[in-house]
């Protein structure tokens, strides 16, 4: 197992940003950094009855370029409720869906004003129903470059990349809601709602040995 990586919040992340966190000893959040378009910090995939669907949180104007921990959520376009109408449509039925639905809820309608609290709240209660013990490290300053030692995974993870770059993760197959052809790399929620307590097991297993 590697030792440490860099890596940026992401809004309930996909499955290869929680393998991450199973394969390194340590994660630095990434916390000093600016705001970046078009990724996983504000916006998810997840599996409905007739198409992958991306929920996106809007953010305020003018939030270009500015350090991460600054990006205020827009509540004033109702997002929240949208969300999680579509949460609930994707996921109703799924088997372990009343299992962790209730925490999610309540994370989403605490309607935080910033980006990165919201993202912190939900990485904190991930780790704590996949069962991985870490300890929350911030960066202290932006660096372009990681330090030598720490794999740097900041934008890895992306709508635009390809995941190739993770060399270590090779994708878990399970039964999902929707479709005969199993869909790769949705947010996490979808392998949570879909088997529950197996999810930790099925991204430890993802880990491949290199």
């Amino acid at each position: 197992m590697d030792s440490q990586a860099i890596i940026e919040l992401q809004y309930l992340p996909p499955i290869p940003y929680m393998a991450c966190w199973a394969h390194f000893d340590e994660i630095i959040i990434e916390s000093k950094e600016s705001y970046s378009k078009q990724s996983y910090r504000n916006r998810c995939r997840i599996l409905t009855a007739n198409q992958v669907s991306n929920l996106i949180i809007p953010i305020q104007k003018g939030n270009s370029n500015i350090p991460i921990q600054e990006i205020r959520i827009d509540q004033q376009q109702g997002w929240v409720k949208d969300h999680w109408g579509a949460i609930r449509s994707a996921y109703g039925n799924a088997p372990y869906f009343e299992h962790y639905a209730s925490d999610l809820e309540a994370i989403l309608f605490k309607k935080h004003r910033f980006l990165f609290d919201l993202n912190l709240e939900i990485l904190e209660t991930l780790l704590k129903i996949l069962g991985m013990q870490k300890n929350l490290v911030f960066s202290q300053k932006f660096e372009k470059t990681s330090p030598s030692g720490i794999q740097d995974l900041r934008s890895v993870i992306h709508p635009k990349q390809d995941k190739a770059a993770l060399d270590f993760y090779r994708p878990p197959s399970y039964l999902q809601v929707f479709g005969n052809q199993f869909v790769e790399d949705l947010s996490v929620i979808d392998l949570l709602f879909c088997e529950g307590p197996e999810a930790r097991h099925l991204i430890r297993r993802s880990i491949a040995k290199i």
